[in-house]
């Protein structure tokens, strides 16, 4: 029987997760566990996929195994506490296992049958939210030995700048803009940087594109994630555009970063509203837990971007050195609104537990009754309020669901939206009321719309029976006095 008080048992099970460099993820959260549980060392166990979640793990066997080998399994060296590693060939072999274990096992309730949800950023946002320190990744020392032996006699004493490129053959709309990197390069003084690109793995067995003929660049990070871990660590700044690499370089704590996730492409699977604000920290560009000169930037990698994120990572002094990331210094508000608007439920179930919220609708909408919301885009807070009043009036609060409607409201003329888009908005809201019997709650909109100039003989009708219902007599009387004219509804 397997059963050990100094060892965490982690499993890492491919029916529901990915094999992919989102792993990183998984190895920070089961760290986090294993120091607050006060295990000593985590042995990975990873399972094998059942074959019946394709749309995750959709490779040929033969590309399975090498990610398996060459993306998971090299993560765990950048975790000083990972001692042990399991890769079990099926199903049965690794319930075997399982069977004979006794010990604490992360996920917690983890079970065979029914694997959880992959979480990506969730149990590493929440941990910040809740006040605990987010482990981070450290390159092995001989690893920057190595790299350091190149950077003496590549770089010299120049400050070394990394961009590593997303040159993918999918969703090639959020590859890299090497014109635009190579322009950036060519801008900054010679003298004291040394900017070196790192390729996409597939990629550097074939020939460099023109632009990269005569630059530097450094093909054994490419292929060895500890040298590319250390290239990080040692490196001046580091940049990216979204790709699976990045998730090295956001975990290191003692760096400099900028990563862009770039959208172009509304259609883009990454352009969905649900990937620009899931994870709670798509409004600061920046991770939650991020240290100064980090930033995650919800943005193309344009040349002004490009130059002006540069500087701001530039900014603050350097670091102490620390295997840790502070806890978030955001609200709280502000994070669970982001994952309640994106259908968080997991981690906003977690949340309201661990903060003693009874009701998260009630207390979002009290504490932005009087705050601003987070530094969002009008389209990215449009579906924000959207969520919130739709879920409330589910629920028959539509006086609460109102304030989040208004704001909506105003976001889409911020936005540009057509006026007379606006006003069929509010009164199908103002009619769903009505229908509901939230008389007050259908008054207020369609005095809106009223007063926005709509003088229809529809609205006016509406407004007068309303009026009177509520016993305003007065301001019936006034209304009907109106003559039509103005807007039509």
């Amino acid at each position: 029987m397997i059963n050990s008080l100094q060892t965490l048992y982690a499993i890492y099970d491919l029916t529901s997760s990915p094999n992919s460099f989102d792993y990183a993820k998984f190895v920070v959260a089961a760290e986090l566990h294993r120091r607050l549980s006060g295990y000593e060392r985590v042995h990975v166990i990873i399972a094998p996929d059942r074959g019946d979640v394709d749309w995750l793990n959709n490779f040929a066997d033969d590309e399975f195994d090498w990610r398996a080998r060459n993306i998971l399994a090299p993560l765990n060296a950048l975790m000083p506490s990972f001692k042990g590693l399991t890769v079990t060939q099926n199903r049965n072999e690794f319930k075997k296992i399982l069977a004979n274990y006794s010990g604490d096992i992360f996920p917690k309730h983890y079970s065979p049958d029914q694997p959880p949800a992959w979480n990506d950023w969730e149990n590493v946002v929440s941990a910040s939210v809740l006040g605990h320190s987010i482990p981070g990744f450290v390159a092995p020392q001989h690893a920057r030995h190595y790299v350091q032996q190149w950077i003496s006699h590549a770089c010299g004493d120049r400050k070394l700048v990394t961009i590593t490129l997303r040159e993918t053959t999918y969703e090639t709309e959020r590859n890299s803009n090497l014109k635009n990197w190579t322009t950036f390069a060519d801008g900054l003084s010679k003298e004291e940087f040394a900017v070196v690109f790192l390729r996409d793995t597939g990629r550097i067995f074939s020939a460099p594109p023109p632009d990269l003929r005569d630059r530097l660049v450094f093909d054994p990070a490419s292929v060895h994630l500890e040298l590319r871990a250390a290239l990080y660590e040692l490196a001046y700044m580091n940049m990216f555009v979204g790709n699976g690499c990045g998730e090295i370089g956001v975990f290191l704590p003692n760096t400099r970063y900028v990563h862009f996730l770039n959208v172009p492409d509304k259609d883009s699977p990454t352009g969905f509203i649900q990937d620009r604000i899931e994870n709670g920290w798509a409004s600061r560009d920046r991770l939650p837990f991020a240290r100064p000169g980090q930033y995650f930037v919800f943005g193309s990698d344009s040349l002004d971007n490009i130059r002006q994120y540069f500087v701001k990572a530039q900014s603050p002094a350097f670091q102490d050195k620390s295997d840790v990331f502070k806890p978030t210094t955001l609200r709280s508000e502000e994070i669970v609104l982001l994952l309640k608007s994106a259908n968080r439920d997991s981690a906003v179930a977690r949340l309201k537990d661990a903060l003693g919220v009874r009701d998260i609708l009630t207390w979002l909408t009290e504490y932005y009754a009087d705050h601003e919301l987070p530094p969002l885009s009008p389209r990215t807070a449009i579906n924000v309020c959207k969520r919130m009043a739709n879920d409330l009036a589910l629920i028959g609060e539509h006086e609460k669901s109102l304030h989040w409607s208004f704001r909506e409201f105003t976001f889409h003329e911020e936005l540009g939206t057509p006026k007379n888009e606006i006003i069929g908005a509010k009164i199908a809201k103002a009619n769903a009321a009505i229908n509901q019997q939230c008389f007050e709650v259908g008054l207020e909109l369609l005095t809106d719309v009223w007063e926005s100039g709509v003088r229809s003989p529809q609205i006016k009708k509406l407004l007068i029976l309303l009026h009177e219902q509520q016993g305003n007599e007065i301001n019936a009387g006034q209304i009907l006095e109106e003559k039509p004219g103005g807007g039509a509804a």
